[in-house]
């Protein structure tokens, strides 16, 4: 990605520590207008240092970011990244990158079409005991990713999912919770519906916690507790039964992924992406990748 940038204060922005520190302190905006050649991309940034703490602000849009293009270095494993695309606005104070994180408010919207991830990890989220069984001895594979869309609302640093999709060709997770970047606190409980039968699997949503530096992981007892109950009853009733509240039917169906990225979109719209600090226009809301990683166009 090469950004273009100007200022007020110059045609030329600071290309130095110092130089940014002496820039800043004359009450200097800087504009930066990104350009990549592995994507479609439109949007603007500021930095405005006549404040105290130093303000800032980002619109971006963007569309079929390719990250094996942007980063052809980088060796994929067994989960992979499709192409993405997204858009959003977001306002932050502070004089170091923790703070504006702590402050960020605004919207952000992100989809992905294609790539791949653990076969593994999904039938885990699932607690597919039978299935992860046979995958932990056979050796995990990866399967092919429908999409993902991730809408959240950022509010004082605290990010609140809108929507939190991953859909794959056999497990659809569904998310909900915050980020909180002020505290550095995750709060996401993610629900996995399988769309394959299975015999023995758990199906308690996981709850993820803690702080960054030391996230946790765990399964939300309530439903396991009610299942692990209506087994012992139908055990007591008839011993053969009490497997059933622990099989998988597989309904789940597949997401409608582009529904669900289109209101995410007007959601986006309707909070209003608002113009720069200079007076110019927002960027247009342009999320949908538009084909597939090493595809056609759909």
């Amino acid at each position: 990605m090469n950004p273009s940038g100007s200022s007020d204060c110059g045609r030329r922005t600071p290309t130095s520590p110092s130089a940014a520190s002496a820039w800043w302190r004359r009450g200097c905006r800087w504009r930066v207008s990104p350009r990549a050649s592995a994507s479609r991309t439109a949007g603007s940034g500021s930095m405005d240092g006549g404040r105290e703490p130093l303000s800032s602000a980002v619109e971006l849009s963007v569309r079929e970011i390719d990250l094996q293009r942007l980063f052809p270095g980088f060796k994929l494993s067994a989960a992979s990244a499709g192409l993405i695309g997204g858009a959003g606005r977001l306002d932050a104070t502070g004089n170091s990158v923790a703070e504006m994180l702590g402050s960020m408010t605004g919207d952000v919207v992100l989809r992905m079409d294609g790539g791949r991830v653990s076969k593994l990890l999904l039938e885990l989220a699932d607690l597919d005991v039978a299935d992860s069984a046979v995958l932990w001895v056979a050796g995990d594979k990866s399967i092919p990713i429908r999409c993902l869309v991730a809408d959240f609302h950022a509010d004082d640093g605290r990010m609140q999912t809108q929507t939190l999709v991953l859909d794959s060709k056999d497990t659809r997770v569904d998310g909900s919770g915050t980020i909180d970047f002020k505290n550095e606190a995750l709060g996401l409980r993610l629900a996995a519906r399988s769309k394959r039968p299975s015999l023995v699997a758990l199906r308690g949503p996981i709850q993820l916690g803690g702080r960054f530096k030391a996230p946790t992981v765990r399964v939300d007892a309530t439903q396991v507790t009610l299942r692990a109950v209506a087994a012992a009853a139908l055990g007591f009733l008839t011993p053969p039964a009490a497997i059933l509240p622990f099989i998988e039917l597989g309904v789940a169906k597949d997401a409608d992924c582009a529904g669900l990225a289109a209101r995410a979109e007007a959601r986006v719209r309707a909070a209003g992406l608002p113009g720069g600090a200079d007076g110019t226009p927002g960027p247009a809301v342009t999320m949908s990748p538009g084909r597939q990683a090493g595809g056609s166009a759909h």
